[in-house]
């Protein structure tokens, strides 16, 4: 074989392997993508349901800001119901 066969063939061959190289580094970064989306999907999920607690707890701390501290029953209305008037036996 003469050299510049022999180049042109080592030429040919490299360019082969570098194709192969990248052919591998392509398919590695399809994967990483799929990998990847997959991840972002399983934390949307996991961010929606924070959302939806979050939202149960502001509800919730809202309500026990509008309770009453102490709750009056219609029996300790009746009682303070004479407004300051004293009854008077005869």
């Amino acid at each position: 074989m003469d050299m510049r066969r022999l180049q042109r063939m080592n030429k040919e061959l490299s360019i082969k392997a570098e194709g192969l190289v990248v052919d591998d580094v392509i398919e590695g970064l399809r994967v990483k993508q799929a990998k990847t989306e997959s991840r972002v999907g399983l934390l949307a999920a996991e961010n929606e349901k924070m959302k939806k607690e979050a939202h149960l707890l502001d509800l919730m701390a809202v309500k026990v800001e509008f309770l009453p501290a102490e709750p009056s029953t219609p029996a300790d209305d009746a009682e303070g119901s004479h407004c300051g008037e004293s009854e008077v036996e005869l």
